[in-house]
Formats: structure tokens, sequence, C-alpha cells
């Protein structure tokens, strides 16, 4: 499993932490992403520090944007309880690597189990967390390559309709026209900074 955003509350390692804490068998997790929250990020580590053998836990630190997906395409789920995404590009990253996601229902991103490529689960719903956390365990190859290539292929249809293309599109074209009737030359600057 993976878990790559900042290490902040808002992401809720800690929560990810502790229902690993409660589930049988064999567990890989590697956390990826600057620690935003030193205080947060020690709590993170005394956890770490207090989870069973099955539970092996290795800390990468942060990553470019552009290593995103190739280390997504590394993995089995993406983890991230988050308490609130507007969006979640990151979850989208991982769809794109064929990467199946447990994820909170504090997102855009729903109904995922019914479409089959991941889960959105209520914070409040421990159970449930350790419940499909065992699942994943528990998964044969097969369900899985199934799993991972319906997300890639929910990535492709989410592209193909999304309506955030369509408007972005709209977005540029009518800069593009006010800048014709203007009489001025459009120039490309970017004021976007990192995760932005």
């Amino acid at each position: 499993m993976v878990f790559l955003s900042r290490v902040s509350a808002k992401k809720n390692l800690l929560f990810a932490l502790e229902v690993l804490n409660s589930v049988e068998g064999n567990v890989m997790l590697d956390i990826y992403g600057p620690v935003e929250d030193q205080s947060y990020w020690r709590k993170c580590q005394n956890a770490i520090q207090n989870l069973p053998e099955n539970i092996k836990v290795c800390v990468k630190g942060p990553v470019s944007p552009s290593q995103v997906t190739e280390i997504f395409s590394q993995y089995h789920f993406q983890i991230l309880p988050t308490h609130g995404e507007n969006f979640g590009y990151v979850i989208l990253e991982a769809f794109a690597s064929g990467c199946p996601v447990l994820i909170s229902d504090e997102t855009p991103w729903r109904d995922l189990a019914f479409s089959g490529v991941g889960w959105d689960i209520p914070l409040a719903d421990t159970r449930q967390w350790i419940d499909v956390l065992r699942r994943c365990i528990e998964m044969d190859q097969e369900t899985y390559a199934l799993m991972s290539q319906r997300s890639r292929s929910y990535f492709e249809q989410w592209m193909a309709n999304s309506p955030y293309i369509a408007n972005t599109q709209k977005l540029f074209q009518t800069a593009l026209e006010r800048h014709r009737n203007l009489g001025e030359t459009p120039t490309l600057q970017s004021s976007v900074g990192p995760g932005d």
C-alpha cells in the first residue's frame, strides 16, 4: 500500500496507521510526501513504532510531481483517509496508474466499490475500514488484476467525459478571444506553484 500526500492532520495518515494496527495479515505501507506538521508527524512516528510485526512501514519522503504516476504503478492500493478534498488529483493519478484506492467519503470520488475501483469509506466507520483492508490482504491476483484494469479504465472514461476538460478549454478560448479583440498578443506565464 502507499500513502502519497502531505503529512498533516487533514490528510489523516495517523488514522491509516491506527486501522492498520487492527488488521491481521502482512501489509507493507510506504509513505511519500513532505512533513507539513512536525507535531502531527511525531504522533505518526509513535504509531509506526507501535505497529505489530505483520505491518511494515517505510518512510520515503517527498517526491516530485513527475514521479507520482510511476510511484503509484508500483503499489497495489493507495490509502488516503483524508478529512476533505475539493478534488483530489492524487486520487485521479492513482487511477491513471491502475492503482485502486481506499479513501474517505470526504472527496468528490464516490461509489467506488460499485465501479470496482476501490472504496470510499466514512471515517466514523472504523470497522468497515478494517474489513476492507482485510479484503485487500486476502485478494487473489486475478481479482486484483481486474480491479487494477478497471481503475485505469475509470481514469480513461473520466478523462473522455470530464466537464473539467471542456470547461478548461472554454476558459482558454474565451481568454484568447478577449486578447484578440483587444489587439493584444497573449503570453504564457505560469504563476502556479507546486501542488496547485
